[in-house]
């Protein structure tokens, strides 16, 4: 692939002009996005692409850095296992982001396949928050079980294959990428790794196609593009949720959803709204006092919110 300065994209119409450009070429897929470290949520925040002839960021969120209108998974968990809270969360309308048809042009349409390296989070974001499915899906990160590699992590990948390694990683791998502007070194660091994709692509294939686990390859990655339902419900992956005895799971998935919702609100990461070693205790014992329950939370929150809290505790 040839080597050309980034194309930094904000602007929607020139994103579509740029998709009509490239649709159908094989593509070098990553995105950067928000999991709930700075803000609450899970939020879209760069697209990052390579092709042939150059390499491109798509930044939907512009210049002031607004945030696309999602569906909220969590608020539909609310009525779904019949918890309730003493406020009403604003509904978010889907369809009215100008960005969605897009970003269901560029991940969906068939015909165009898309690099990626371990996109299953990538894929579970794009599905339960925008609708939008990622198809067409290359993941290299597939091939790795089958060439038995011991350390999968891209850049331990990169190191191994290509003796090359993303440039600042511990720099920016906290890094917040929903503010703006970005700093150049940020976008330098982002884009990064899709310009190593093909060059990995063809080394893993090389290998697989000479052991012969070419097919067993596309099979486990048709497996490793599935994205299910409970993928979704991130209490399943909460450390010590699988642990604990039915009775008490089912306490933790309650007190989890509540306080994802107190977390919206306030637009702040769950695990300082109430810190995660809290929840698997609550479930364990049982219920509180409501001055125990207090002083569980974190930061000043509103008292509408405290008194959701204290009832979810206390119940």
């Amino acid at each position: 692939m040839q080597e050309n300065a980034i194309r930094y994209i904000t602007d929607l119409d020139e994103a579509w002009e740029l998709w009509h450009e490239i649709e159908g070429k094989e593509l070098a897929i990553d995105i950067e996005a928000e999991f709930n470290c700075h803000v609450y949520g899970e939020h879209l925040a760069l697209i990052q692409l390579a092709w042939d002839e150059g390499n491109a960021i798509i930044d939907p969120l512009g210049s002031q850095g607004k945030r696309l209108i999602a569906r909220d998974p969590s608020f539909e968990q609310l009525s779904e296992h019949r918890v309730t809270v003493s406020f009403s969360p604003e509904d978010e309308v889907l369809c009215t982001e100008p960005w969605i048809a897009w970003l269901h042009a560029f991940f969906g349409s068939p015909g165009t396949p898309r690099i990626v390296f371990g996109a299953q989070s990538d894929a579970t974001l794009l599905y339960y928050r925008y609708g939008v499915a990622f198809e067409d899906r290359i993941d290299l990160a597939s091939a790795l079980g089958l060439l038995e590699f011991e350390k999968r992590g891209l850049e331990s990948v990169l190191m191994q294959t290509l003796g090359v390694a993303p440039k600042n990683k511990n720099k920016f791998q906290r890094y917040n990428w929903l503010r703006r502007p970005i700093d150049r070194d940020a976008l330098s660091y982002a884009i990064g790794d899709v310009t190593s994709l093909f060059a990995l692509r063809d080394l893993l294939f090389g290998e697989l196609e000479a052991k012969q686990l070419m097919e067993a390859y596309w099979e486990q990655n048709a497996l490793d593009a599935k994205v299910g339902k409970k993928e979704y419900r991130r209490w399943l992956k909460a450390k010590g949720y699988k642990h604990l005895p039915k009775h008490a799971q089912k306490k933790f998935m309650r007190l989890f959803i509540v306080r994802d919702a107190m977390a919206r609100i306030l637009d702040r990461p769950p695990h300082q709204v109430v810190a995660n070693q809290v929840l698997l205790s609550l479930a364990k014992q049982g219920k509180r006092t409501p001055d125990a329950a207090k002083r569980m939370l974190r930061g000043a929150i509103p008292a509408e919110l405290v008194a959701s809290w204290v009832d979810a505790c206390t119940r």
